[in-house]
């Protein structure tokens, strides 16, 4: 069951990567990257394999909330004069 699902997030993350790119850019892309430990942290307890710890969860609200800080779009200055 883990090898499956190894070889599954494996097989996603490789052909999706590319693609988001090209869609969203490669900061906003890279910035997912930082969410991997939340869905290992998520699949572990729902297969029962692990349990949710008091001292993850300063981290986990970090990388939540650099989330919405690289998602957010810049807001566009208008120069005066010209």
């Amino acid at each position: 069951m883990t090898s499956l699902l190894m070889l599954l997030t494996i097989i996603l993350a490789a052909s999706s990567f590319p693609v988001g790119i090209v869609k969203i850019g490669a900061t906003k892309v890279a910035a997912y990257g930082f969410l991997t430990p939340i869905f290992v942290i998520i699949i572990s307890i729902s297969v029962g394999m692990g349990e949710l710890e008091l001292i993850t969860l300063p981290g986990i609200l970090l990388v939540i909330i650099a989330m919405f800080i690289i998602q957010r779009e810049p807001k566009l200055k208008l120069s005066k004069g010209t």
